[in-house]
């Protein structure tokens, strides 16, 4: 991995990154493992993740969801997604915004709504919804989150 790192860091002060993004805008394809890792970099702007994020590859929009660059609108899409690994990457981003968070503690899957417990930006109503939630890791989450303290039960 630190050697991925260090090679699209090297592309990116190059140049050569932003030319991968153009081939990707022109709908030239790159291969999956090099559109994960751009994904994957810290330094990948937003503007590239949100070209990222329509990928037909699910491992790359799961990058572009983990990612800490990732603009809260495209995390609200990607919140949406038919996969449940990347709507859990969105709950535990950082970036995600309340509202997103909140809709996501109605997930069906259990660890997409253990996710956004995890979350430090989970407000207090969305860690009370699911401190009461059905499954018993997830309300262990919300406890856990340092928003519960502020609740009153």
């Amino acid at each position: 991995m630190k050697n991925r790192i260090e090679a699209i860091s090297i592309l990116a002060e190059s140049g050569i990154l932003s030319q991968i993004i153009t081939e990707l805008v022109n709908n030239n394809p790159i291969s999956t493992s090099l559109a994960e890792s751009i994904a994957n970099y810290p330094g990948t702007s937003s503007e590239a993740l949100a070209i990222l994020a329509k990928d037909k590859s699910w491992e790359v929009r799961y990058a572009v969801a983990g990612n800490s660059n990732t603009s809260p609108k495209i995390l609200a899409v990607l919140a949406t997604d038919e996969y449940c690994v990347i709507r859990a990457q969105v709950g535990y981003n950082p970036n995600t915004l309340p509202e997103t968070l909140e809709e996501l503690t109605s997930d069906k899957e259990y660890w997409v709504r253990e996710n956004v417990a995890l979350n430090q930006k989970a407000t207090p109503r969305v860690i009370a919804i699911l401190a009461k939630d059905e499954n018993w890791l997830v309300r262990s989450m919300a406890r856990k989150n340092p928003n519960f303290s502020n609740l009153l039960f």
